[in-house]
């Protein structure tokens, strides 16, 4: 079985397993599991498609399953019976859909600008059918009219300029546009209901830590934080920060503060 990939770093009596960003790897959750190696074990996870996964085909979406036989090898293997979880922007999504599976076993939920809150209506048009991802696909071999029409939105106001310089940074080549592609079609059958989630963290009494960048854009936290209003037990920080480099910042928050 195709699958992720992880390193642990520090040697803490709590367990944390963590996933990255779009477009990153493993490693850039490094710091903050310096900053929790005190008490933590941190396991740091390539994503599909990202660092040293072995997944390389897109034409079969992951499964919750096969998530599931990812991480049931890693417990195993390093003998976890109950862990915490934290995600970063797209990693939120594994994040979540972890959560659905072990909320059990799952000690504190920390979502850093997650990606798997809110609906993008542009995820939900690009792989909701099999025509649309089509279209999405002939997008990437072809994306001439889409910055164009990234230009326009932006130029009209419908987009903001720094959402729009970080599309346009994550598809400015074909190697970036086809992991956007990946990432995007195979993970649409982990997506999950908002409701679910808030009820599984209520159910088992989960503290939830909800990270944002007060500059971030791409996951602004005055649309996203109303729709967690009815988690009983949240801590909302706000950092000074925007999107990009919010997770060195919460790596920064946790130097000086206990999780």
């Amino acid at each position: 079985m195709v699958s992720c990939a992880t390193t642990n770093v520090a040697h803490g009596n709590k367990h944390l397993i963590a996933f990255h960003g779009f477009g990153q790897d493993r490693s850039f959750f490094h710091p903050l599991a310096d900053s929790l190696s005190g008490s933590y074990t941190c396991y740091t996870v390539d994503l599909f498609y990202h660092g040293h996964s072995t997944r390389t085909s897109c034409k079969e979406a992951i499964t919750p399953d096969e998530l599931q036989g990812f991480m049931e090898k890693l417990l195993k293997r390093h003998d976890i019976q109950c862990f915490s979880i934290a995600g970063y922007s797209l990693g939120g999504k594994f994040a979540l859909a972890l959560l659905r599976l072990y909320a059990k076993q799952v000690d504190h939920l920390i979502l850093i600008a997650p990606d798997g809150i809110k609906k993008n209506y542009w995820y939900q048009w690009a792989t909701f059918s099999s025509i649309s991802r089509k279209l999405f696909k002939h997008t990437i071999a072809h994306p001439d009219l889409f910055f164009r029409l990234i230009s326009v939105f932006q130029q009209s106001g419908l987009l903001h300029k720094r959402v729009a310089k970080f599309v346009a940074n994550q598809m400015k080549t074909r190697q970036q546009r086809q992991k956007v592609y990946c990432s995007w079609i195979a993970c649409r059958r982990l997506e999950g209901n908002l409701q679910e989630n808030i009820r599984l963290v209520n159910q088992y009494n989960i503290p939830v830590s909800l990270f944002f960048g007060k500059y971030d854009q791409v996951m602004p936290w005055k649309k996203i934080t109303p729709l967690l209003k009815n988690v009983h037990q949240q801590q909302l920080i706000i950092l000074d920060t925007g999107h990009n480099t919010l997770l060195n910042d919460v790596a920064e928050y946790y130097q000086h503060h206990e999780l």
